[in-house]
């Protein structure tokens, strides 16, 4: 089973030259004037400790505070091509995340059907 080692929400993120991951903007909260909006772009980046595995399928899901998904879910595969590392990292794009609700969203994941439950959270409100 693989296990979490970080996992980070962000205004962009990408691998740089020598293939480590890269964020710009990491953040836990999302402030705006009203609800419902939507956020334009957003960046989940989770690294976690490989197993025998070499393809990890992956799902995300981001639910508001009532439990309603935010977006559909995001799943992806990211394989594990060099055996001499430990770990596998995933880059998920969020693109028009709905925001209606204040309080605090999560995101879960599951890797190879096995949940690893809240990986982040943020939380969304108003500026009065």
């Amino acid at each position: 089973m693989a296990k979490l080692n970080y996992a980070h929400l962000c205004d962009y993120a990408f691998l740089s030259a020598n293939r480590t991951p890269t964020l710009i903007g990491i953040f836990s909260e999302i402030m705006g004037k009203s609800l419902p909006s939507v956020h334009p772009l957003m960046v989940v980046v989770a690294d976690f400790t490989r197993d025998a595995s070499t393809i990890y399928r992956f799902v995300i899901t981001i639910k508001a505070p009532s439990g309603k998904l935010a977006v559909p879910p995001i799943d992806g595969t990211a394989e594990a091509s060099d055996s001499t590392k430990k770990n596998v990292g995933i880059m998920a794009y969020v693109y028009g995340l709905k925001l209606e609700e204040e309080g605090t969203y999560t995101i879960e994941m599951t890797v190879n059907n096995d949940s690893l439950g809240i990986i982040a959270a943020f939380d969304v409100s108003i500026v009065r």
